[in-house]
């Protein structure tokens, strides 16, 4: 598991009877764990990268959740969230799976299809650890994606946008359930129902069996989704919120458009929402591309199109190509009251002070990257003052 910023201590997932092994920063080298000299790796609270140096990050991570699952007492339940960092930058794979690709001639291509080769492989071997450990018989495997590809190594054509967008491209997450617990009739199925990552935390809980009761008093945005996975039902949900940029973070468009004047929402402001098979989009976008892949016959294609409010049908348009929103008026209200709806419970974002190099410096000095405190950050403050 790794997050992309450095966290204040409260912020550690480090909990009782918890185990966490993992970076606590963004873009770590696979190998030295560090970035920009700074050492990122930690197990628990205590940072352990100069013992894993020359250790590929894959091969880490899946050796030290093999190790938790051969000494687990197969009596007693185990959730285990295993988040490599591949295929994550920077881009760097062992020279045997770099090998595999020689025909791939982008080398940013070559190397990402390794990491993800690599992976695929690491998580074999943890299925393999469940089996023998006589576990897998009452487990669910889930592996996803959490967003899409970057578009210099990944691809994710024919859908629109890459990581960091909210295009189709960016959001739409691909992944699979196995488990010897699911009913033949949906082995090797597709499933395209729409479900949302904060839909895994009622469905596990309800899976284990959790108080479904208990669940619901949590006024959680998610929902049990079993059914919908494990039966193929009807989803549980109607609609997503996908994005929705805080006022106070965001550079609201000027641009005006038929549907400025609305009862529901500012479409100045930058959002993305789904209704059934209906998707919105309001505000500046940023570039809208279908990036192809070099190794590919395809060319990467530029939209010309930058309307502030952008509606498709997904069902019959998956690639976002069609803007309805001149001819669906009646869809682009709806997504628009949703977004209205959902306007007044958005969240700040929370956002503690930044530290610079010197900063950090004082705070740690041996260059182990450690999470920080508003108290430590305030006698920092006293010193530059004084």
């Amino acid at each position: 598991m790794y997050t992309h910023k450095t966290p204040l201590k409260s912020y550690l997932p480090i909990r009782s009877r918890t185990l966490y092994k993992g970076i606590i920063g963004g873009e770590t080298d696979h190998y030295t764990y560090e970035n920009n000299e700074w050492w990122q790796l930690y197990r628990d609270d205590k940072s352990i990268a100069h013992e894993y140096v020359g250790e590929y990050s894959t091969d880490l991570y899946s050796k030290e959740a093999r190790t938790i699952i051969a000494n687990h007492n197969a009596d007693k339940p185990m959730f285990m969230y295993l988040a490599f960092q591949a295929a994550h930058v920077p881009l760097q794979a062992p020279d045997s799976y770099i090998d595999m690709y020689s025909h791939i001639t982008d080398p940013d291509r070559r190397v990402y299809a390794a990491m993800v080769t690599c992976m695929d492989d690491a998580i074999g071997s943890v299925v393999e650890q469940l089996k023998q450990s006589g576990l897998w018989n009452n487990t669910v495997l889930v592996v996803s994606t959490d967003n899409g590809g970057p578009h210099a190594s990944g691809n994710n054509w024919p859908l629109k946008g890459a990581k960091a967008t909210l295009w189709e491209g960016g959001v739409r997450g691909v992944g699979f359930v196995t488990s010897p617990l699911l009913d033949n009739r949906v082995r090797g199925s597709s499933n395209h129902q729409l479900i949302h990552v904060t839909d895994w935390l009622p469905t596990f809980v309800s899976l284990a069996g959790g108080d479904s009761n208990e669940i619901k008093s949590m006024d959680l945005y998610g929902v049990d989704q079993w059914n919908t996975i494990s039966k193929n039902q009807p989803s549980m949900r109607d609609d997503v919120l996908i994005n929705l940029v805080p006022e106070s973070l965001m550079n609201k468009a000027k641009t005006k458009d038929r549907w400025t004047e609305n009862e529901y929402f500012d479409v100045g402001i930058k959002a993305a929402v789904r209704v059934g098979d209906w998707k919105l989009l309001t505000g500046h976008q940023g570039p809208a591309i279908w990036f192809a892949a070099p190794e590919s016959d395809h060319d990467t294609v530029y939209e010309s199109d930058n309307r502030i409010v952008r509606l498709y049908n997904l069902a019959e348009d998956p690639t976002e190509s069609n803007n309805l929103a001149d001819s669906r008026t009646d869809k682009v209200l709806q997504c628009l009251k949703k977004l209205g709806e959902y306007l007044p419970t958005v969240l700040p974002v929370l956002n503690e002070p930044s530290i610079n190099q010197d900063e950090a410096e004082l705070l740690m000095p041996n260059h182990i990257l450690a999470p920080w405190d508003l108290a430590a950050y305030k006698k920092i403050a006293l010193l530059k003052l004084g």
